[in-house]
Parts: C-alpha cells; structure tokens; sequence
C-alpha cells in the first residue's frame, strides 16, 4: 500500500480507519461503492448528453443507498474521486491530487457544481427547479412595451430566485464547513490523545504502560504474602497507584492478559506483533505467550499485542 499510493498503513490501521467512517461492516462497504459505481456510470452517460442517464442518477441521489445505508458523509467524496478515476478526460489540469485533499463539505459542494453545469449545458431538469415565470404573452392584443415589462419582471424574477438559491447554498456550505470543522477538530484532539498513549508504550519510552500493569501485579503479590516493603518506596509506590488510576480514568485498557499461553489463528495474527515461525497456512493455528498485551483506547488501538510462538523446546 505505501509503494502504490503512498500511505503507510498495516491491517489495523486500514480497520481503524474504516470504522472511523462508518464503513467496518463489509455490507455497509459494498452497498456504498456498488451505489457509487452506478451513480458514476449514469452521471458520465450523462455528461455526453444522455438525458435518460441523468434521470437515473437523479432518481438514485434520492434514494437510499442500501438497506444497511442510508446515507453516508462521505459519499460526495467518493463520487469525485471516482468520477476523475473513471473519466480521466476530465482531469486535463492534472488536478487529481489536490481532489483527494478535499474535505467533506468542499467535495460536497464541488460535485453539485459538476451536476449543475451538465445540467445547464444540456438543459436537463434538475431536483427542487423553481418554475420559471411564463413571460409568453396570453392576449394577443398585448401592447409591445407591455410585453417588454413582462420579460424585465421574468428576468428579474429568474435573477432573484437564482440568488436566492446561491445565497440558500452558502449560508448551507458555511454551516456545514462550521460542522465539519468542529468534527475535524475533535479527531485531532482524539488523534493527539492516542498518540501521546501510544508513545507512552513505544519501546522508546520503555512500554510505560507495560511497566505499570507488571509492577502493580508484583506490589500486589508482595503485599498479598505480608512481604514488607520499605517505607522509602511508598512515594513512587503511590505515583504508580496514581498513574494506573489516570490510565483507567481514561479508558485506557489492555487487549489481552500478559504472560497468558494461548492458541493464536492466522487471521488473529494479522493484528499482532507475531515472533515465530511463519504459519502454514489460513487455518494453522500457534500456541504463543503474551509478552505485551496491546492498548486500547474505547474501539480504538493504540499498540498492537506482541506476543511469541511457544515451542516444544521451551522451558
């Protein structure tokens, strides 16, 4: 994936982000890219004057996307990306790249513009048109500087109701960039607030996380057998207790137990630290011991499990 488009994502990474979207559910997925596809093969018969083509996609931006989906915020996003994809004529200005770095609202907004000047230019009906003023005269007997009144009056009409709407758009496109913004912001506070976990746990920093959970399990077991510890260490004793608490305050929990022996499967391979001999096949399965049991923040990851295959020969 970093070779061809220039991400360096593993399998978690890739789940993560698409249960941030709202997309984790292989359903969901299909039902959003086969409706996708359909709307971009309609809206480009369309854009080469196909009047039928741009009914259909019409009546398919109205309706659901799927039986599990509804709607999806980001689904304008994917039409632009695709619509460049798909029809790569478009793309005369090789603008390709600055079309990924659109934002929800932006893609939004940018793809009505698409449909209205298809529609415009071929002069297909578009979804909630105002009814245009009949200037056509109905008594014959009409005078001429009548009939001029009545043409200025359509043409203002049409020029008000065409600001009306431009004017309905941008108080929209501001509120949604507003909401967007918001939601943007709070991603980053959850993304610095799982990379400062993260961090903690690095090896870098010596698995602080790691640390705490086996210091505290020894504490424990020392008190358990009324084993007396000096006095010098209740401070860094009480520091301990106090950063294990914070840790648990915010929902910072462990995936897995450490030291525990247990059967790990192939596809539960895929989103660990594996050390041992490479699997078979789909369906092996290793016995392996936990060595660190991985963070997670809510449904969030924050380190992986490491764990390590136990042999015959291990003692």
């Amino acid at each position: 994936m970093n070779n061809k488009f220039g991400y360096d994502l593993n399998g978690s990474d890739v789940i993560s982000s698409l249960k941030k979207r709202k997309l984790g559910h292989p359903a969901r997925r299909n039902e959003l890219f086969t409706w996708a596809n359909k709307a971009i093969q309609y809206l480009g018969q369309a854009i080469n004057g196909d009047k039928k083509s741009f009914e259909k996609f019409q009546d398919l931006r109205q309706n659901p996307i799927g039986p599990n989906l509804t709607r999806h915020e980001e689904e304008f996003k994917l039409l632009t990306i695709m619509l460049y994809y798909q029809y790569p004529e478009m793309d005369i200005y090789k603008e390709i790249k600055e079309i990924y770095k659109f934002g929800v609202v932006y893609a939004k907004y940018f793809f009505y513009d698409v449909v209205d000047i298809v529609a415009e230019t071929y002069h297909f009906p578009r979804i909630n048109q105002s009814k245009k003023y009949n200037s056509t005269p109905t008594n014959e007997i009409t005078t001429l500087n009548k009939q001029d009144l009545i043409n200025k009056l359509a043409k203002m009409d049409n020029d008000i109701l065409k600001l009306e709407k431009d004017n309905n758009m941008l108080n929209n496109m501001l509120t949604e960039l507003q909401d967007d913004f918001e939601r943007q912001l709070e991603e980053s506070k959850l993304k610095e607030f799982t990379h400062f976990f993260s961090q903690l746990n690095s090896e870098k920093y010596g698995c602080v996380l790691d640390e705490l959970l086996v210091i505290r399990r020894q504490v424990k077991l020392l008190r358990k057998n009324k084993f007396d510890l000096p006095i010098e260490l209740n401070g860094l004793l009480i520091l301990i207790e106090k950063l294990t608490k914070f840790v648990q305050d915010n929902h910072i929990n462990p995936l897995k137990k450490s030291n525990d022996i247990i059967n790990l499967t192939f596809e539960e391979a895929q989103f660990c630290i594996y050390d041992g001999s490479p699997y078979e096949n789909k369906s092996d399965m290793k016995k392996v011991k936990i060595i660190s049991p991985g963070w997670v923040y809510n449904d969030i990851q924050i380190s992986r499990p490491k764990v390590m295959e136990v042999t015959n020969n291990a003692q």
